[in-house]
């Protein structure tokens, strides 16, 4: 897998609020179908962007069996929960489910953003908010129709 360069202009993320010595640091990485974009339990070392495609995030059994965790979309910050709570390991692994175009970031430097930067924060937060409300609806649908059959 190859990483280049893409400016992040034409979407509105957090990505165009970050400090310029930041910015200079994303990269833009393409995965394949059926490739992992992280393995759960290595180290959490960046954070991933998806910025299009879909993956399926799971964790490993004790018969090396793959649980569902939760489907990532594209809009899904990677990593965020575990940065915020200082854990130094990915939870889960991610597998696209077709072809994902993802900006990365080192750790790090996000979390330096964050804390210098309001706009980022701001932007980061708004956005996990908004996901969350979202995964919420989703969930009220599919009950709401669980009780209807």
């Amino acid at each position: 897998m190859r990483y280049y360069r893409k400016t992040c202009s034409e979407c509105d993320c957090f990505i165009n609020q970050l400090p310029e010595e930041a910015y200079a640091q994303v990269r833009s990485k393409s995965f394949k179908t059926g490739e992992v974009l992280c393995n759960g339990d290595s180290l959490l070392d960046r954070i991933l962007f998806v910025c299009e495609g879909s993956a399926q995030a799971f964790q490993l059994n004790n018969k090396n069996e793959k649980n569902n965790v939760s489907l990532v979309q594209s809009g899904t910050i990677l990593g965020l929960q575990e940065l915020i709570y200082s854990e130094p390991c990915w939870n889960y692994s991610v597998e696209a489910l077709e072809d994902c175009q993802v900006m990365v970031l080192d750790a790090e430097v996000f979390m330096a953003s964050l804390m210098n930067s309001p706009g980022v924060l701001n932007q980061v937060l708004m956005h996990t908010i908004k996901r969350e409300q979202s995964v919420q609806r989703q969930l009220v649908a599919v009950f709401e129709a669980e009780d209807l059959d």
